[in-house]
């Protein structure tokens, strides 16, 4: 039997109801040579059996169990137990195109790349819209650090990565789970990477669920948003580059305590540098969120304004 040229890894954790959705994209590739790897994590669900069923369809197919540990230790686990030279993962609640697998692999192999990213269609309930880069360019490792820092982009999960650019240190503490895992990820991994290749050719189905930890926000509480920062500094700071993009993480910082957070501690000293930070060259949007922070009543004025508005609007289409 031919060596594997491309690994499909997923995570799975109680996806019961999407996980044959997911491996069928995966089985009808266009790409055949390739194996097909699901990391049960933990499930407590059926995901488990339907995983197990599914190495009696397909030879291609194989099954790990292991305790609860996150979609990360996940990936990682998928990682050590592959064999192909290149890597592509999935989410088990989500699916990928027929065609996914095989054209970014074309895309490294023709321009030997270390990662590559595609377009992706997002899903939410019944309708559909695709998600396109701002460009299509082959990035060094650090235009692509750069990329991923920049809010504008949307760098996320729908990738083909070369298999040994992944070394233990892009893996946070197996204990800690994290919230937006794949961006801190990716600033990780970059410092191994030589060339990435961004592409618009859509891939992957990315369904907005409920139950999905993107958006039930479980894991976004203060702590651990201060710890996914603490981790970016340092991995920055290790490599020299955190003067040089402390701007670009202020930034993120601001969106996420803007938009993850429902309260906000002002006094904890993490906040207080973020909120008291020089952002005179900041984006208008990001001063704006700064500002609110700062002082929430604003944030009830504008609703109270906003909301104004629009019964003045709806009463003059009226008449």
């Amino acid at each position: 039997m031919r060596k594997p040229e491309v690994a499909v890894i997923i995570p799975v954790y109680n996806t019961e109801r999407y996980l044959s959705r997911c491996v069928d994209s995966v089985i009808a590739q266009t790409l055949e040579n390739i194996e097909i790897i699901l990391v049960d994590d933990g499930s407590s669900d059926n995901s488990g059996q339907i995983a197990d069923a599914y190495t009696h369809k397909d030879s291609r197919i194989r099954v790990f169990h292991q305790k609860n540990m996150g979609a990360a230790e996940a990936r990682r686990t998928g990682i050590r137990i592959s064999i192909a030279n290149y890597l592509f993962f999935v989410d088990s609640d989500d699916e990928i195109l027929s065609t996914a697998v095989e054209t970014l692999y074309h895309h490294c192999i023709d321009n030997n790349l270390d990662i590559a990213y595609g377009a992706y269609m997002r899903i939410l309930s019944q309708k559909q819209y695709p998600v396109y880069h701002p460009f299509e360019k082959i990035l060094s490792g650090e235009e692509f650090l750069s990329y991923i820092l920049d809010l504008r982009s949307i760098c996320g999960c729908f990738s083909m990565t070369r298999r040994d650019i992944w070394h233990d240190d892009v893996f946070t503490d197996s204990n800690i789970k994290l919230p937006s895992e794949d961006v801190l990820m990716n600033i990780k991994l970059s410092k191994y990477v030589n060339q990435a290749g961004i592409f618009n050719d859509i891939v992957y189905k990315y369904y907005c669920i409920d139950t999905s930890l993107s958006i039930t926000g479980k894991l976004s509480n203060q702590i651990l948003w201060k710890q996914y920062f603490e981790i970016i500094r340092t991995d920055l700071e290790n490599r020299g580059l955190y003067e040089k993009y402390e701007k670009s993480v202020r930034i993120m910082e601001i969106d996420r305590l803007a938009f993850y957070l429902s309260r906000v501690d002002k006094n904890d000293d993490w906040v207080k540098q973020v909120l008291h930070c020089d952002s005179s060259d900041f984006p208008v949007k990001t001063r704006v969120l700064k500002m609110l922070l700062r002082y929430p009543v604003f944030c009830t004025f504008f609703i109270k304004a906003n909301r104004f508005v629009k019964t003045k609007i709806k009463t003059i289409s009226n008449v």
